[in-house]
């Protein structure tokens, strides 16, 4: 009889893809029924984004704001961004390169745009997820008000 086994570490990191896929799932079906964003409940990174969070104020419809987040990486090892995304209302990246590679205590700078479609208050969230065993994500709320 054949006894076949999986190492713990590639039984946890499977584990840990589809916590992810169901938490994301669950994110899309709260923007489609209009709740806010929260993201992913996985653990946060050592990352740090300055600012912290981002308040858009009021933009008019007919235009548009732009701001930059710095996500600094505090280890002596170089960090790979496994995904970058904004969420919610009127919020999207602007230029961000796939994949992109952190610098072992370097930066990471990406410009957030707020194009409103409706006059309303927004909320959403920029996350970033790293490629690492520990803290995975790095969260900015972000805020405005199409006017």
């Amino acid at each position: 009889m054949a006894i076949a086994t999986v190492s713990a570490c590639a039984a946890l990191d499977t584990a840990g893809k589809m916590s992810e896929k169901v938490e994301e799932a669950r994110l899309k079906e709260r923007l489609a029924k209009g709740s806010e964003p929260t993201g992913p409940t996985g653990s946060a990174s050592a990352l740090k984004a300055i600012p912290s969070e981002m308040d858009f104020g009021r933009v008019h419809l007919s235009s548009e704001s732009q701001q930059t987040v710095v996500i600094s990486n505090p280890f002596a090892f170089a960090v790979s961004v496994v995904r970058t995304t904004a969420q919610g209302c009127g919020f999207l990246l602007s230029g961000v390169a796939d994949h992109p590679l952190i610098p072992a205590q370097g930066q990471l700078a990406l410009t957030i745009v707020f194009r409103p479609t409706q006059r309303r208050a927004c909320s959403g969230l920029l996350l970033l997820e790293i490629d690492s065993a520990g803290g995975r994500f790095t969260r900015v709320p972000l805020n405005g008000r199409g006017v």
